[in-house]
């Protein structure tokens, strides 16, 4: 059962594409999009010119995942807070679990035509949920990816908004459509990103457009907190929202990277201050891993940096989850295990772990 609603129309033509292959061999088709990426996070890449071009991305994401853990390229990590590194989806963060099950629950998701969000829509269709409502800017990417999902998990309730999340009007009338239509929300995944088109020389402050830059903190910041205010007014009690940013947001003197890493970085303070007004939701900001969502990732890939879609799915779907509340108000990678976690939960929780501040304050009598 499906629906679309179109608050504004699209001149972008997206490509079908054969993207996610989950690891137990669960196929659907879903799109890539042109500005959905980053170096660390999500990959930009422009999007295939041609079907046959798409058709050559076939499984992009596992390929480049499984040539990062070949003999050939070994495998590299970041600094971990677990003492397992997760670089696909493992039986904790199944979607599967009868633990994790999103039965009876209205999910929404920006950004969620293409990519990461295409395929977390697909990850909560498989964990039962109620109603999928996927919210994007081109609407053939968001009803292929429709179709595939229902035609993969007979029984799926996804339904399509077409809208801009930089407008305030669209993004008001796509809520208030979803209410009309499901009823309360209980979940917002603030997936829609934009990474600048990096110029020819470099994409060094001195090079950028500056058009392009302020699109960066147009989509990223007001993007999201447009989502969140539209969110607020429809949700349910005990509601969760999650924000896909990058580790771009908390690394330090990164160059290249001024409108990302900045305007990801200001998003995680909105979602931080929408939990701090807002007690009876759990925030979480999830960093969901180096994914491929686009064309060539040789960077990743050859620094054996890259993970699978499939651990970015099924650790949202688990942050939807009772299971994750201690993680309210945190901010935390996908690639650190869940179980190792949860062991840790009351210091986690009772703690300034995950959280992002100015390191060294308040400070302590030995620093001062």
């Amino acid at each position: 059962m499906s629906t679309q609603t179109n608050t504004t129309i699209s001149k972008e033509v997206g490509v079908e594409t054969p993207f996610l292959t989950t690891p137990k061999d669960k196929t659907v088709q879903l799109s890539l999009s042109k500005h959905h990426g980053s170096s660390y996070g999500r990959v930009n890449d422009p999007a295939p010119e041609s079907i046959e071009m798409a058709n050559k991305l076939l499984q992009k994401n596992h390929d480049d995942y499984h040539m990062s853990q070949s003999a050939a390229v070994k495998p590299k990590m970041f600094p971990c807070f677990t003492k397992e590194y997760r670089k696909s989806q493992y039986d904790a963060i199944d979607p599967c679990l009868p633990a994790l099950s999103a039965a009876g629950k209205n999910i929404v998701i920006t950004g969620g035509g293409s990519g990461i969000g295409a395929a977390t829509a697909l990850g909560f269709a498989q964990a039962g949920a109620a109603s999928v409502s996927i919210i994007g800017r081109r609407g053939n990417m968001l009803e292929s990816t429709r179709s595939n999902i229902e035609s993969l998990v007979p029984g799926a309730h996804v339904h399509t908004y077409v809208s801009d999340v930089t407008d305030k009007d669209q993004m008001g009338a796509a809520f208030k459509a979803i209410h009309d239509r499901v009823g309360k929300m209980h979940f917002l995944i603030s997936n829609a990103g934009y990474k600048p088109t990096v110029p020819p020389t470099s994409s060094a402050i001195k090079d950028l457009d500056v058009e392009e830059w302020w699109r960066c903190f147009q989509v990223n910041i007001k993007g999201s907190f447009l989502a969140s205010q539209a969110f607020l007014r429809y949700k349910s009690d005990k509601a969760v929202v999650l924000y896909v940013t990058t580790a771009l947001s908390h690394f330090t003197g990164f160059p290249n990277n001024s409108a990302y890493s900045s305007s990801k970085a200001g998003a995680v303070r909105v979602f931080s201050t929408l939990q701090a007004e807002h007690s009876e939701l759990r925030v979480i900001c999830l960093h969901p891993g180096v994914v491929n969502v686009g064309g060539k990732v040789s960077g990743a890939k050859q620094a054996g940096l890259a993970d699978d879609v499939s651990l970015s799915v099924g650790t949202m779907v688990w942050l939807a989850s009772p299971e994750a509340d201690f993680l309210k108000g945190k901010y935390i990678w996908a690639n650190w295990d869940v179980t190792e976690l949860k062991a840790r939960a009351k210091e986690i929780a009772e703690s300034d772990l995950f959280t992002m501040k100015l390191g060294g304050w308040p400070f302590d009598s030995k620093a001062t």
